[in-house]
C-alpha cells in the first residue's frame, strides 16, 4: 500500500509540473498530463479511499490544484464545471463522486489533445 501512494504521489507531482506545459498547449504536455491523469485513476481504484490529512490527500490536493489552472487557462464551461466537482469531491473526501469526476476531467484532456494535437 505504501509503494502505491509514494508511486502516486510521484506521479502527482510530475502532473503538477507538467500543468504549466497544458497551459501553453504543448501537445508533450497534454499527452503527458493525460496519462498522469489515467495512472492516478488507476492508482486510486486500488486504494479506494482517501483519509483527510495522509499521503494520498496531499497528493490528491495537488492533483485537484493543478487541474483547477487547467480549468482557468482553458476557461470552459465543462472542464471548469467537472474541475468543481473533483473539488467538491476531494473536499468532502468522497470517493465515489471523486472517481467519476476524475473520470470527467480525463474524458476532457483526452478530447483536448485531439483536438488541439491530433
Amino acid at each position: 500500500m505504501k509503494r502505491i501512494r509514494y508511486v502516486l504521489a510521484a506521479l502527482l507531482f510530475s502532473t503538477s509540473i507538467n500543468a504549466t506545459a497544458a497551459i501553453k498547449e504543448e501537445c508533450s504536455g497534454l499527452a503527458g498530463m493525460s496519462s498522469n491523469l489515467n495512472t492516478v485513476a488507476e492508482a486510486f481504484k486500488l486504494i479506494g479511499e482517501i483519509e483527510h490529512g495522509d499521503d494520498l490527500d496531499k497528493a490528491l490536493g495537488e492533483v485537484v490544484d493543478a487541474m483547477v489552472l487547467v480549468a482557468e487557462a482553458e476557461n470552459t464551461p465543462r472542464l471548469t464545471h467537472a474541475v468543481s466537482d473533483l473539488s467538491q469531491a476531494y473536499n468532502s473526501l468522497n470517493v465515489n463522486q471523486f472517481q467519476k469526476a476524475l473520470n470527467q476531467v480525463i474524458h476532457y484532456m483526452d478530447g483536448l489533445y485531439k483536438r488541439e494535437c491530433l
